[in-house]
């Protein structure tokens, strides 16, 4: 599931973003390992509050540019809204890592890419 807030954001400041949501409309069996091969091949971070793909960079070892899980599946609260735009200002240039938010803490957890 995508975080709709979070490419509006992006877009306000100025950020390259293109959405699942589009993708999925063209190609509607597009599977998320898909979107991190798109993804990887675009040079494109992935952000969604979809925990399978946490799985699929960390359990499977999946090749991708960058993934950032916001909330793990949660319903976006105004403080996870503030930790998601501290990681934009923070740690938006780490390529090849998943960024885990939480509403506590941002954790950095590099993997192969």
């Amino acid at each position: 599931m995508s975080v709709p807030i979070t490419r509006s954001r992006l877009i306000e400041d100025d950020w390259d973003t293109t959405s699942q949501r589009s993708a999925r409309t063209t190609r509607p069996l597009l599977k998320d390992i898909d979107v991190l091969t798109i993804a990887r091949r675009d040079q494109r971070i992935v952000i969604t509050n979809d925990p399978d793909f946490g799985e699929l960079v960390v359990r499977k070892s999946s090749p991708h540019a960058g993934v950032i899980l916001l909330g793990q599946g949660a319903v976006m609260t105004p403080d996870l809204i503030a930790r998601r735009d501290e990681v934009f200002a923070h740690h938006g240039h780490l390529m090849g890592a998943l960024l885990i938010v939480s509403r506590k803490r941002v954790r950095v957890r590099r993997t192969s890419v």
